[in-house]
C-alpha cells in the first residue's frame, strides 16, 4: 500500500504487481503505481486546465455557456440547467469525463510509445471535441432548445479541447510517468 507517513496506508489498491507476487516482504515505494491511476490523475489535472480557459471565455463574455452546462445537459433536465446542482453535476462528470478521455491518451502512449506525445493528446483531445461538439451536442434537450451553440463558443470549446489534450498528456509523460513501475519490476 501506498504510505502517508503517518505509519499506515491508504487501502487504495495501488500495490504493485511486482510485490503483490513477491508478498508483503518488499514494501512498495513511493516511486512505484499504478499506470492507470496516474493517467486519470493527469486527465483531472487536464480538465482543470480546461475548466479555467472556460472561465476566462465566460469572464470576458465570450461564451454564454460553461463546459459544465454540456456535462450536465447529460444528467439533468433542461429545466434545471443552469442551477448551481446542475453546476456540481456538470463538474463532476466533466471530471469523470477526462479520466475516461486520459485512459485513452494512456493507452494509446503505451501502445505507441511517448514519441510525438503532444501530437498523440492533442487527437484525443480535440477528437473528444468532435464527439461532445459534432456529435452529442446535437442530441442533447438542453442544447436543442435553443440555438445550439454560439460560433465563439465552439471555437472556444475547440482551443478548450486542445488545452485538455496537451495538459493531460504533458502531466503525464512529463511528470507523473516516474511513478509508475518499469517493465523490470513486472
Amino acid at each position: 500500500m501506498i504510505g502517508l507517513g503517518f505509519g499506515f496506508g491508504l487501502g487504495l489498491g495501488l500495490e504493485s504487481e511486482g510485490t503483490a507476487r513477491r508478498g508483503a516482504a518488499m514494501p512498495v515505494t513511493r516511486t512505484q503505481g499504478d499506470a492507470f491511476v496516474w493517467w486519470i490523475v493527469s486527465g483531472i489535472l487536464g480538465v482543470l486546465a480546461q475548466d479555467a480557459f472556460w472561465l476566462a471565455l465566460r469572464l470576458a463574455g465570450l461564451a454564454d455557456t460553461h463546459v459544465w452546462d454540456v456535462a450536465a445537459s447529460l444528467a439533468v433536465s433542461s429545466a434545471e440547467a443552469g442551477c448551481v446542482a446542475a453546476m456540481i453535476v456538470g463538474g463532476l462528470l466533466d471530471l469523470v469525463i477526462g479520466g475516461l478521455f486520459a485512459i485513452l491518451i494512456g493507452v494509446l502512449l503505451e501502445w505507441r510509445g511517448s514519441s510525438a506525445y503532444l501530437v498523440k493528446g492533442l487527437t484525443v483531445g480535440l477528437g473528444a471535441w468532435v464527439f461532445c461538439y459534432g456529435i452529442l451536442i446535437h442530441n442533447l434537450p438542453f442544447f436543442v432548445e435553443r440555438d445550439l451553440v454560439h460560433l465563439s463558443e465552439m471555437i472556444g470549446s475547440f482551443f478548450g479541447h486542445a488545452i485538455y489534450g496537451a495538459v493531460t498528456v504533458t502531466v503525464y509523460v512529463k511528470w507523473l510517468s516516474r511513478y509508475v513501475e518499469g517493465p523490470q519490476d513486472q
